[in-house]
C-alpha cells in the first residue's frame, strides 16, 4: 500500500510477536545511527494510505492476528504502535531515559506512551483560537502532553499571527513550530530583528519556566491533574469562568491569555477567585488584579498578558540557558 515513503508494509500490532519485532528494531544494534537523546514520531499511524477506495486506511476486510477484522480495531492501531515504540526505547536504554514519542493516532491509554498534537491546522487566527480549547479538552480527559503546530501547518501565516501564536503556544504543554512541505519556511531567523526579539522573548519565558513545567508533568503522573486547566477546574464555584475557553491556567498558579483577531488592541481577561489576586509578569509595568473581575487589558504586538497567582511559589530559572547541560 502507498504512503509517504512509497510502497509500504504495515505491521500487525495485534500480534505479540510482531510488537516485539517492532520494539527490537529500536535497539542500538539494530539502529546504529540513532542517538541516545532524541524523539520518535509515529506518523500516519491511523493507519493512513493514499487510497480513497477505503477512506484512506486499510481495507475494511483486512484480518489481523486472532482473526480480528481491521474495522473492529482501527482505533487502537496507533496506540499499539506507540506502545511497541515505548517498549523498544525503554529496553534500549535499560530504563535510564524517558522516551519522547509523538503520535498522530490516539486512543484511550495512548497517553501512557506518547504525546499528541492537534493535527494539521491552518495559519489563521481562528485556528490559533481553536488550539487553546482543544488543548484544555485534551488535558481534561487525561491526554495532557498536547499542543498545536505553530503557526499553523498549512498556509502562509502573517508575521503578526506568528508572534501571537508563539506567545500563547509557549504556555501549552507541547510547544513546537511545524509546517507542511509547501508552506513558506518559518524559522525565527528568517524574520525581521524586531520579530526575532519577540519570538526569543516568548521562547525565553518557556525556558525560564522549565522547572515549573517539570513539576506539573510530575504531578500529572502522580495525581492525574491536568497540566493546563480551564478556570472551572480550579474554581468550580466561580460560574463566571465556566464558558471561558480563550484563556488558561498553567497548573494553578499561572494564568495566560491571548488575542485571537488581527490588529487587536485589547483583550478581556477574567481573573478567577474572589479572594485571589493576580500579578502581571509580562509587559513593562507590573500590575495587580483582584479576582472575580473581568478587565479589558491593552495589548500590542509585543505584549501577551501572563499573571502569577498571589501566594504561589513559581520555580524558574533566573536566566535563559542554552543547553540541557546548563539547565541541570
Amino acid at each position: 500500500a502507498e504512503c509517504w515513503p512509497g510502497d509500504t508494509s504495515w505491521v500487525d500490532f495485534l500480534n505479540p510477536a510482531a510488537r516485539d519485532y517492532y520494539a527490537n528494531l529500536h535497539l542500538y544494534e539494530n539502529f546504529p545511527s540513532t542517538p541516545a537523546l532524541g524523539g520518535y514520531w509515529n506518523d500516519m499511524n491511523e493507519p493512513t494510505l493514499f487510497d480513497n477506495l477505503y477512506e484512506r486506511t486499510l481495507p475494511f476486510d483486512t484480518v489481523h492476528y486472532g482473526n480480528v477484522k481491521h474495522r473492529d480495531v482501527h482505533n487502537i492501531y496507533g496506540m499499539l504502535q506507540t506502545m511497541s515504540t515505548h517498549k523498544g526505547l525503554m529496553a534500549r536504554d535499560k530504563g535510564r531515559l524517558r522516551p519522547f514519542i509523538l503520535s498522530r493516532a490516539y486512543f484511550a491509554g495512548s497517553q501512557r506512551y506518547a504525546n499528541k498534537w492537534s493535527g494539521d491546522n491552518w495559519g489563521y487566527f481562528d485556528d490559533l483560537r481553536f488550539s487553546v480549547p482543544m488543548t484544555l479538552t485534551s488535558n481534561l480527559v487525561g491526554v495532557a502532553f498536547y499542543g498545536a503546530d505553530i503557526p499553523g501547518f498549512f498556509g502562509t501565516a502573517t508575521e503578526e499571527l506568528l508572534i501571537k501564536w508563539y506567545q500563547i503556544g509557549a504556555w501549552l504543554p507541547f510547544f513546537r513550530a511545524h509546517a507542511a512541505n509547501g508552506s513558506p519556511r518559518r524559522e525565527p531567523f528568517r524574520f525581521s530583528n524586531e520579530t526575532q526579539a519577540l519570538l526569543r522573548e516568548a521562547m525565553g519565558l518557556r525556558y525560564k519556566h522549565l522547572p515549573y513545567w517539570y513539576t506539573l508533568f510530575y504531578e500529572h503522573t502522580e495525581t492525574g491533574d491536568p497540566i493546563v486547566r480551564p478556570l472551572l477546574y480550579e474554581y468550580p464555584e466561580d460560574k463566571n469562568g465556566y464558558d471561558l475557553t480563550d484563556q488558561l491556567l498553567i497548573g494553578k498558579n499561572i494564568l495566560a491569555a491571548s488575542v485571537y483577531t488581527s490588529e487587536a488592541s485589547s483583550v478581556s481577561v477574567y481573573f478567577p477567585g474572589e479572594n485571589q489576586y493576580w500579578y502581571q509578569v509580562t509587559g513593562d509595568v507590573a500590575k495587580v488584579y483582584k479576582g472575580g473581575n473581568s478587565v479589558d487589558i491593552s495589548v500590542d504586538l509585543s505584549f501577551s498578558p501572563v499573571f502569577y497567582r498571589s501566594g504561589s511559589i513559581i520555580p524558574k530559572k533566573p536566566r535563559v540557558l542554552r543547553s540541557t547541560a546548563d539547565i541541570k
